[in-house]
C-alpha cells in the first residue's frame, strides 16, 4: 500500500511539471500527461512487481495484480484519447500531408519509369554504336518504331 501512495506521488509530480511545460513551452505537452505520467507508473510497478521475492502470499500479490491492471487499462484509454484529440485537431493538416506524400510519390514514379525508360533505349555499349554506320541505326530505329 505504500508503494502504491509513491507511485500515486510521482506520477502527480509528472503531471504537475508536464502541465507547467505544457502552459510555458507547448500544449503538446499538456496533451500527453495523461499517457506519460500512467506510463510512468506502469514501468514503477512492473519494476515491483518483478523484484518482488516469490512465493508471495496474501492479499498483497493480488491488490498488486488489480493495480496494474486498472493502470493499463486507463493508459489504453488515454492513448485512444491522444490519438483521437491529436487527429481531430490537425485533421486539416495530416489530410494535406497525405496529400503532398501522394503527389510526392507519383511523382517519383513517374522519374523512375522515365529513367527506366532511358536506360532501356541506351543498352548497348558505347563502342558499338560508335563503329556501326548511320544506315543500320536507321534501320534498327524503324524496326524498333514498328
Amino acid at each position: 500500500m505504500g508503494y502504491l501512495l509513491i507511485v500515486i506521488l510521482i506520477m502527480a509530480i509528472l503531471s504537475l511539471i508536464l502541465n507547467f511545460i505544457g502552459k510555458k513551452i507547448s500544449y503538446s505537452y499538456i496533451l500527453y500527461t495523461p499517457a506519460i505520467s500512467l506510463s510512468v507508473g506502469i514501468c514503477l510497478y512492473l519494476v515491483k512487481l518483478f523484484n518482488m521475492d516469490y512465493p508471495v502470499e496474501g492479499f498483497s500479490i493480488i491488490f498488486d495484480l488489480f493495480v496494474l491492471t486498472a493502470l493499463i487499462t486507463v493508459w489504453i484509454f488515454a492513448i485512444i484519447e491522444t490519438i483521437i484529440i491529436d487527429v481531430i485537431e490537425q485533421g486539416p493538416e495530416i489530410k494535406d500531408d497525405f496529400s503532398y506524400l501522394g503527389k510526392k510519390l507519383v511523382t517519383l514514379c513517374k522519374l523512375a519509369v522515365e529513367r527506366i525508360k532511358s536506360k532501356r533505349t541506351k543498352l548497348e555499349p558505347i563502342e558499338l554504336m560508335e563503329e556501326e554506320s548511320v544506315e543500320n541505326i536507321e534501320k534498327r530505329e524503324k524496326v524498333t518504331q514498328k
